[in-house]
């Protein structure tokens, strides 16, 4: 039985930031001993930084207090109204991608 996207709950691991440049997520490296040499010498940060266009930032925005996947895009297409579409593949793929990189979490409501 597969379970709706839209009926996931997003929860976000980490926080979102804004600077000069833009909006961004950051996520601590990988604790091991080939990344903690590779820090040391390489001088390789400790962390790692996604920028986020405008519409991932909005979805950030709106993950706040364990929003919805449907919420997340109903919130996206009042924003951004047909410049969002295609919505739920784009939404889809942004999730998983933050999701493989340990930036949010998705449950079953």
């Amino acid at each position: 039985m597969s379970t709706d996207l839209r009926e996931l709950r997003v929860i976000p691991q980490v926080e979102l930031h804004c600077d000069d440049a833009g909006a961004y997520v950051e996520r601590e490296r990988g604790r091991s001993r080939l990344g903690r040499l590779l820090e040391r010498w390489l001088r390789v940060p400790r962390t790692v930084r996604v920028e986020l266009d405008e519409y991932g930032a909005a979805a950030w925005r709106a993950m706040r207090n364990g929003a919805s996947v449907r919420q997340l895009g109903e919130a996206l297409r009042q924003e951004f109204g047909d410049d969002a579409e295609p919505l739920w593949e784009r939404l889809g793929e942004f999730l998983a991608m933050a999701e493989r990189g340990g930036l949010l979490r998705l449950e079953p409501l």
